[in-house]
């Protein structure tokens, strides 16, 4: 009876053992069955291989304004023949051109900022906005948080692509313009491959960026018709502020390095650079003049121009106008302004000069009216 007994228990316990090992099977294959069935489900693109292919593209650096990125092989650079500093193109597959801006802003944040311009440019064109602006949709530019909208230009009918970030107190605007028989960009892959290489864009000079700025505030001087003005200017340079009753000079220096704004009764002319219309009147003839051509905060456009030496120094002049003028002039809306700097100078210094000149803004424009 004890053998009979010892039997079924040991026959009992196999089946036990069997049940158990085919529960554990029929798992397995449930189990295996669920991830063949999930590595069949689409995906979308394969955002990892889209930006390995970015990795490889060739490597854009612009020291001048301290950022870099990755542009396709097909993209080509374009040199400006006004060496503007702050401006970067480039034309892609000739079907558009890829334009990188970078303002100076007192703007607390990106949204004030686009809300200034768009204030700006509200009856740019003949009393209506130059540029009619879609809705924002934000992005990310590198590390940054930004926004993408279209631009109409009222003028030409041309819609562009143009997305905004904000570093420190720069911003950085990256804008697709059509080009050739388009009024708008269509190329579906020319777009994906504009998103992809604002992915690789960086800051690459950090500490020189988050320097010490210091702002001057002029004073009105009642006798003219000059607004007044602020500028800002790293810590490591000085003021010095000449006043009299009818004029005041402010000069910024550094180790011999100057930049002087005089307000004071002046006459006033158009300087005629090489794409100047014709003009009759009183006029600068400066079409054989290179120039560096930049804007300040507000979108005053500033060109740069090497006067000549005087003695151990070098002279830069400028001349300027408003976004919606045929002519440059001077002296600038502000008053006059000049580079005085060492006959050997650093161009490293005078681009350091430009970015404080680029801080210059109006600040009762009434007065001029």
């Amino acid at each position: 009876m004890n053998n009979k007994l010892a039997i079924l228990g040991g026959f009992g316990l196999m089946m036990l053992i069997l049940a158990i090992s085919l529960q554990v099977a029929a798992r397995s294959r449930s189990t295996q069955n669920q991830l063949v069935n999930t590595s069949s489900i689409e995906t979308g693109p394969d955002i990892t291989g889209t930006n390995t292919l970015a990795t490889s593209w060739p490597l854009y650096q612009d020291p001048y304004n301290a950022y870099e990125l990755k542009i396709p092989p097909s993209w080509s650079s374009l040199t400006h023949t006004s060496n503007i500093e702050t401006t970067k193109a480039f034309t892609l597959l000739d079907e558009a051109r890829l334009e990188i801006n970078v303002i100076k802003t007192k703007a607390s944040n990106l949204s004030s900022y686009l809300e200034s311009l768009d204030a700006q440019r509200s009856a740019l064109w003949q009393g209506q906005p130059s540029r009619v602006v879609g809705s924002l949709t934000p992005l990310r530019i590198g590390n940054y948080d930004g926004f993408e909208r279209t631009e109409l230009i009222s003028a030409s009918g041309l819609e562009l692509i143009v997305s905004y970030i904000m570093v420190d107190d720069d911003v950085f605007s990256f804008t697709l313009i059509p080009t050739g028989t388009h009024n708008s960009v269509v190329n579906k892959e020319l777009i994906k491959n504009y998103k992809l290489a604002l992915q690789t864009f960086k800051i690459t000079n950090i500490p020189d960026r988050l320097g010490e700025w210091k702002t001057y505030q002029s004073q009105k001087i009642e006798t003219l018709s000059y607004p007044t003005y602020q500028i800002s200017f790293p810590a490591t340079w000085a003021i010095n502020e000449q006043k009299a009753d009818t004029s005041q000079n402010l000069i910024i220096s550094r180790n011999g390095y100057k930049i002087i704004l005089s307000q004071a009764a002046v006459g006033g002319a158009v300087c005629l650079f090489k794409d100047s219309p014709p003009f009759q009147g009183s006029s600068g003839d400066l079409r054989s003049k290179d120039y560096s051509e930049y804007q300040t905060e507000d979108n005053y456009i500033l060109r740069r121009y090497f006067k000549g030496n005087e003695g151990d120094n070098s002279i830069f002049l400028f001349c300027g106008k408003n976004q919606e003028d045929t002519y440059f002039q001077t002296p600038l809306i502000v008053g006059g302004l000049n580079f005085s700097v060492p006959a050997k100078y650093d161009p490293a210094v005078i681009k350091e000069m430009d970015r404080i000149v680029q801080t210059l803004i109006t600040t009762n424009k009434e007065e001029t009216q």
